[in-house]
Order: C-alpha cells, then structure tokens, then sequence
C-alpha cells in the first residue's frame, strides 16, 4: 500500500499484514508489528524522519515508532473519534506533523503525534456535505461526528463534536422551527438549540431498519422546515429482502412538535415494494426543500413529489421532465425566487447525470429547462436565492471539470454566467449567503467565500420600462423605511421583500399610473440583517422586468 526510507530503513505498509522493513534493500523483510492492533488494519501512509516513523492507518488513528521501527505506540489525543480515524495520509518533519483525513480535514502536531490539534484554518481540506447561515453564523456539516461554524464570515472557524455520537456521519442540516437540525447516515435527527454549539438526538418515533450497520436508524436524505413543522425525507439504505440486499428507503417523516417525536406521513409518497414482513419500503429521498408554504421532495427513480400542506399528503410533479425507465433525474434542491420555482437536476439513480436546470412557473406541478448559459452534460449540485439573483454549482458529474463552478443569473434564469474564478476541479457542491458574501462548500477543500459588493454600494439597476428603484430611505432602517420607484406608464407592479437565504417574506401587488411613487417598507419585526427588495412589472408579455435593491435591518 505505501512505503517510506530513512537512515536506510525501508519500510513498506500492507493493507492487512501490518508493516514490514529491510535492511538490505529489498532481499530480507522483517515483520515490525509490535504494539500495532490485531487484526491488523490497512496501512494508508507511512512518513519516517531518523528512526521516528509515524504510521497511519484506516480505521485506527496514527501509531508511532522511536526505534526504527522495533515497538510503536499509538497517538490519538486531539484525533476525532468515528470516522475521523480513517486517515488517508500523514507527513512529518522532526517535531512537526500533519494528518489528513477522511471526514474531518488535517490536523497537525508539533511533538511528533503527541497532541493532535486544528491548524489556524479549522476547515480546510474538508469534504462539505452541508452549509446553512443561523442569523449572522454559518454552520457547515463535513461529515463524520463533527460541524463547524464561524461567526466572522469564515476567517476563523470553530469545530463542536458535543452530543453528536461518533458513527453519526453527519448530512443534511437546516434551520427549521425556531433551531437547527441536522440529518445522520446512522444515528437519526439531531438538534441544536444554540445555533451548533451544542447537539442532541432527537428520535421519538423515527424508524428504525436492518441495514448495513445492524439495527439502526433510517439514513436521513433530506431535511426542511416549513412555517413550525419539520419535515424529513429518509435516504437510500441498503436492506435485506428475500436473501438480497435491496435500496429502499423508509418514506417521509414530519415533526409539530420542535423535533421532540416525529409522525409517518407517507399519503401520496411512492411504494417501490415490501419488505420481508411486508412491511412497504419507499423511494428514498435524495433531498427536501421548502418553497414558499411548498415543500417539495426529490427521489432516488421517481422523480419529484411536492406537499401543499406541509408534508402531510404528497403527489407526483413530474411533468415536462425526461425519464429513463421508471426512473426520474434526482435533484438536488428546490429554490423559489419571485414565485418561479427552479431545481437543481444531479441526474438519474443509474448515475448518468447532466440535465441542468429546471424551472417551474406553476407551483412545481411542471417543469422546462432553463440552461442558457450552463455547459451541456452538467449536474447541479446545489442552488441559492440571494439578493435577487441565482446562484447555482454547476458540475461535470463525468468530467473533465471545464467550466465547472458557481454560475449565476441576474434574470430569474433566462441566462447564466460562470461567477469568478478558483472552483476549477474543486467540485463545489453546497451554497450559502451571509450578508453581501456567498459562501461555496466543497467535495474535498473546505469552504470558499466570494466577496459581494457591500450592500450600500450595490448598484440599484435600470430596466427598460420603469425608471430605476431609488435606494430606500432611510438604510440601514429600524422600524421603517420607504422606496421609490417611477413608472412611465399605468401597469401593475409586484414589490417583494426576501432575506438573505432568498425566502419570500412579504409581497404587495399595485397597479400604478404614470409618475414617482413612494411605498412604505415596515421592517420593525425583522431580525438584524441584510434584505432585498425587488420591484418587478407584471404586464402581460413585459418578460419578468425587474429591478432591486438591498436594505439593512438594524
């Protein structure tokens, strides 16, 4: 598996013998396992420096040998428990050492794997599964039994491991309710009610299955809340049926209650068989969102269903997209922007993927693409709603990553432009907004920040047809605030006021004559924040004109 040299010793790693080492280059090998955990575990990476020799292995931390490799001990303080032992790689210089892992990024030493401990960075090198911003603080999921968080925008980060159990591996996350949730491969919901400090399980009547990990909770595929309730879609598990292991998925779950027990709401939701009691499996979600007073599901081959009254019952809202089989493109997120709904399509379940965007104008009852701009054969792997315009992670799901990045589109997704530069081949598959930044989550290299415009300097735009919005007054504004808008002809208007995570807050629908028009704005009920406000004409065959601009709630 991996070999190292020094003081010439060689020393060659096994993926289920341990390690050995010769002398003689080669002709003679002697075992060298003292003190390493029987059965032995595969060898991923071996680095020596003299006769000090760091050891890591899958599954069971980093060991150490001071003698060339005659004894060895193991070094695990500072290590993350669970999955965080399944390292890939260490390097060592004299005292100084560094080790990458599977789930939780690197961590270094600096006396040679006594005390493992984060560098300065906190997230870098880590593989995103989930991004959401609490108020002013991002919260991102990487896996494993770890979150991170970070109150200044992602200068410096903060790790919490507190109340989550180590087999957790950790995925889906979002605010719902008045708290956050996060959604498990093996250990159920867990809640956090001080913004990811601090976690607990929260899994009164959510099911349980035999799967790959003996008995245990149904994976989580995806989470949202909408108004007080939260809603889960259970994953892709892997279940015996009939002698063979079999994906099912345990169906769709809702919560009334802040999370303390969850209620089976499966009407509507497709059965793709029975189990060996007969009990019915279901197509397993591979994500939920919210949309409005919409929650809408995606999954694993039928495609999309969508809830009107907060998951209760579902139906099927697959018209307009293509099908392959039985089987519908999966998706990866629902967003809504000006009552226009769009997803983000990964693919089929057989894995082809490519099919870009959608969009639906009717509530998500059906669906057209809407490409212009993005790369033939893309996935899009994650979308965000954020001061009027789109933002979506456009991916190769079979490479070559030419053009693969964060895209985004300043006319409700009439057209897209590649945003910037740095995500080449890095895969950005999670997006978030904090304020006039938007923040790109990674399959393997941590989190990365774009620098927006600072919202008093954002460029309120023309549109043809009605004058400029004028920027509102008084911004930043604490109980309320007006805008001004200027129409050169009778036609009705929508003003609509969303946050920064693009959630529609408030609509006012107007018809208006020719001339400057003032609009009083209440914010008294809104936390501190960064909002948008759009104005956008509603005449027939007007294309969608809109304009925008962002206002601050002190």
């Amino acid at each position: 598996e991996t070999m190292t040299v020094s003081d010439g010793v060689l020393y060659a790693g096994s993926d289920r013998d341990g390690i050995y080492r010769t002398t003689d280059h080669g002709l003679t090998w002697i075992a060298s396992n003292n003190g390493l955990p029987q059965p032995y575990y595969q060898v991923n990476d071996l680095d020596a420096d003299g006769s000090t020799v760091l050891a890591c292995f899958w599954g069971d931390g980093i060991y150490r040998s001071d003698d060339a490799g005659a004894t060895w001990l193991p070094k695990k303080i500072g290590l993350p428990s669970g999955w965080g032992q399944y390292l890939f790689a260490v390097d060592g210089e004299g005292q100084h050492s560094l080790a990458g892992f599977l789930r939780d990024g690197a961590l270094r030493s600096t006396d040679a794997g006594d005390l493992w401990i984060e560098p300065a960075s906190g997230i870098a090198g880590t593989g995103i599964t989930g991004m959401v911003v609490d108020a002013a603080r991002l919260v991102v999921t990487v896996g494993g039994d770890r979150i991170f968080y970070t109150d200044d925008d992602g200068d410096t980060w903060e790790s919490t491991q507190t109340g989550i159990p180590a087999t957790a591996q950790v995925r889906a996350i979002a605010t719902a309710a008045t708290d956050l949730f996060v959604g498990t491969q093996y250990e159920g919901v867990l809640r956090s009610k001080d913004q990811g400090g601090t976690w607990m399980p929260v899994n009164t009547g959510f099911p349980e299955y035999n799967g790959t990990a003996g008995n245990q909770y149904r994976e989580v595929g995806g989470i949202a809340g909408v108004a007080d309730v939260v809603v889960v879609g259970t994953g892709v598990g892997f279940q015996v049926i009939n002698g063979s292991f079999v994906i099912t998925g345990g169906g769709m779950f809702r919560s009334t209650d802040d999370g303390d027990s969850w209620v089976e709401a499966n009407v509507g939701y497709p059965v793709i068989g029975t189990d060996n009691f007969g009990t019915p499996v279901y197509d397993p979600a591979v994500s939920v969102s919210t949309v409005g007073s919409t929650v809408l599901t995606s999954g694993f081959e039928r495609g999309i269903f969508r809830s009107t009254n907060q998951g209760q019952t579902w139906s099927a809202a697959n018209t307009g997209l293509p099908v392959s089989g039985s089987r519908r493109p999966e998706f990866s997120r629902f967003v809504e922007l000006d009552g226009v709904i769009y997803g983000g399509a990964i693919g089929f379940s057989i894995g082809t993927g490519g099919f870009g965007l959608f969009r639906s104008t009717d509530g998500g009852a059906s669906w057209a693409l809407a490409n212009n701009g993005i790369p033939a054969g893309r996935s899009i792997d994650a979308l965000l709603v954020h001061g009027g315009s789109l933002y979506a992670c456009v991916n190769a799901p079979l490479g070559p990553a030419i053009d693969d990045g964060v895209y985004r589109s300043t006319d409700q997704g009439g057209s897209w432009e590649l945003l910037g530069t740095g995500l080449d081949a890095l895969s950005p598959g999670e997006l978030a907004a904090s304020g006039a930044r938007i923040f790109a989550g990674t399959s393997a290299f941590g989190v990365w920040r774009l620098d927006e415009l600072d919202p008093a300097d954002v460029p309120t735009p023309s549109v043809a047809g009605f004058a400029a919005m004028e920027p509102p007054v008084p911004n930043p504004a604490r109980n309320e605030c007006s805008v001004a808008f200027t129409l050169s002809t009778t036609e009705p208007v929508a003003l609509t006021l969303h946050d920064a995570g693009g959630r529609l807050l408030r609509t006012l629908d107007v018809t208006r004559g020719p001339g400057r028009h003032v609009v009083p704005i209440s914010v008294r009920e809104l936390p501190a924040g960064v909002y948008y406000l759009s104005l956008r004409g509603l005449s027939t065959g007007d294309g969608g004109r809109s304009a925008g601009g962002p206002i601050s709630s002190t």
